[in-house]
């Protein structure tokens, strides 16, 4: 102990003794020896071990890992992340993921339980239990979800089929971070709960995410049902307006910022556009009559002779000829009946949506304008927005002085920005010549520094040298002698007769003063 204990002093003097630049030198050398250690080592135990599963549940997380202590496999632990060695990942990956539920049991309730001696009603829980862990698990492989939970009240049967009572059911989920569901989403979710339980009408499933609010709350239950607008569809319409009128004012403003300035007109377009899909049928009729359907029987009987009668006939009548001579006759039979239609054309015509219904258009432009020149603006402006004055449409053109207080503080602002610029550029130019002055003086002092201590060296090397040649040359040169002055030793002062007096008494009582030195040498060892 001992021994280690001088070699630490020693090597603690030893570190005294270097100077300031080596022991700086060898506690960085030391520091970086040290972070190198500690980095290697956590290298390896990074690279030791793997992911086998993440973001477990706390059931699934017990599970695996009494697993692994069963096999005794080694593994580490990091929140609701397993690690286990490298080499064994893949395997025993695909060994235990069956093991995995993701905090939901689905229907292997039904397959690890026996039916041997279990009541309908034990029976109907857990088909019940089963059915919400699968719709548990088909909900949380949807990409914004991370996590679900889904409880079910299952329809209470009734002898009378109006005395039923229908299925109702919760579904909860937990969003991950930065995501959000979409009203189709939400429908989606309620449609897929619907369909898997019996007797569960849409309008009975509610979700709620992790911040208490209802997602189904405005969700329609019947998806053939189109009385009320979505609110997508509403905030459509209104992004296609604000579009169409940003597109008038930027062509306005195209057309009048070149003539008057852009800084001294202001344009403002509002469009009223119809979005609803119109059908318009029209009937044209013929005046002239066309033949819809035509009908004719003709009847005739012939004879040599005989005079013959007949009656006169229209189109829509029948026509009789009869010949009479010496008891013989002719008969003819005409029946034609036609009927006429007045004809006609159908035309349909369908109106696509975002059809404009109004539009009303201002113009403000800086100063006073002559009816010649607001007329010309207001030309340009009609051409420019498609002005229908039939439709409706309103167009505003009035000259204003604009108000240059706003203008007038923002050429303030710019030239104060610009004054602290340069202020701060002349700042910086001084700072940075103050700097160099430092430096260049800095420089300056160690080069002169350096010079004198290389002559500091040469000289002493020369007297090294010098030393050295009378040694070997056995010449030695001689000295000038140095005079002293003599010393007066018999000068009386204050200290010599103290002296004086403490021999004296050393002298006389010899005894007395050995016993203070012994008490001295005794408080000095204590």
């Amino acid at each position: 102990m001992n021994k280690l204990s001088e070699l630490f002093n020693k090597i603690k003097e030893k570190f005294k003794s270097m100077k300031t630049s080596r022991k700086i030198a060898l506690a960085v050398m030391l520091v970086g020896v040290i972070v190198s250690i500690i980095l290697l080592v956590s290298y390896n135990n990074a690279n030791k071990y793997g992911v086998l599963f993440s973001n477990l549940s706390s059931e699934d997380g017990s599970t695996i890992t009494q697993k692994l202590k069963d096999e005794k496999i080694d593994y580490k632990v990091d929140g609701n992340t397993i690690y286990v060695p490298k080499s064994q990942v893949s395997e025993l990956k695909l060994e235990m993921s069956q093991s995995l539920t993701d905090g939901s049991k689905g229907y292997e309730l039904l397959d690890n339980s026996s039916s041997l001696g279990m009541t309908d009603a034990q029976f109907d829980l857990n088909k019940q239990r089963a059915i919400q862990g699968e719709l548990e698990k088909t909900i949380k492989t949807i990409p914004q979800i991370e996590s679900a939970r889904v409880l079910i009240s299952p329809s209470q049967d009734s002898a009378f089929v109006t005395d039923k009572t229908p299925a109702t059911a919760a579904v909860y989920i937990a969003l991950k971070t930065g995501n959000k569901l979409t009203d189709a989403n939400v429908k989606s979710i309620v449609a897929l709960v619907s369909a898997s339980v019996q007797n569960l009408p849409k309008e009975n499933v509610q979700v709620i995410d992790d911040k208490l609010n209802l997602l189904s709350k405005n969700i329609s239950s019947d998806d053939t049902t189109n009385s009320a607008a979505s609110s997508e569809t509403i905030k459509n319409n209104q992004d296609l307006e604000t579009s169409f009128e940003k597109k008038l004012d930027d062509a306005v403003m195209d057309v009048l910022g070149p003539v008057v300035g852009s800084d001294k007109v202001k344009v403002k377009v509002n469009a009223d556009l119809d979005f609803d899909s119109k059908q318009n049928s029209t009937i044209t009729y013929d005046p002239n009559a066309v033949v819809a359907s035509s009908h004719i029987i003709k009847e005739t009987d012939n004879n040599n002779s005989g005079t013959t009668s007949q009656s006169p006939t229209n189109n829509n009548t029948n026509s009789n000829t009869t010949t009479a001579n010496n008891g013989t006759s002719t008969t003819n039979k005409d029946d034609s009946t036609i009927n006429n239609k007045v004809g006609e054309s159908d035309t349909k015509t369908i109106s696509a949506p975002g059809e404009v219904k109004r539009l009303t258009a201002s113009v403000a432009i800086d100063g006073k304008l002559d009816a010649a020149t607001k007329t010309s603006i207001q030309d340009l402006v009609s051409g420019v927005i498609g002005y229908n004055a039939a439709r409706g449409d309103v167009l505003n053109v009035v000259g204003l002085s604009f108000d240059q207080t706003a203008k007038q503080q923002a050429q303030a602002e710019i030239q104060a920005m610009k004054a602290a610029d340069a202020a701060a550029q002349k700042t910086a130019l001084y700072r940075n010549i103050v700097i160099g002055a430092v430096a260049g003086i800095a420089a300056i002092t160690f080069l002169i520094l350096l010079l004198r201590r290389r002559k500091k060296d040469e000289e002493e090397e020369e007297s090294i040298g010098e030393g050295l040649n009378v040694v070997i040359d056995d010449n030695v040169q001689p000295k000038e002698v140095v005079k002293f002055d003599s010393l007066d030793l018999d000068a009386k002062t204050e200290k010599s007769f103290v002296e004086d007096e403490i021999k004296k008494y050393a002298t006389s009582k010899p005894e007395q003063v050995a016993d203070i030195v012994k008490s001295w040498l005794a408080e000095d060892e204590r």
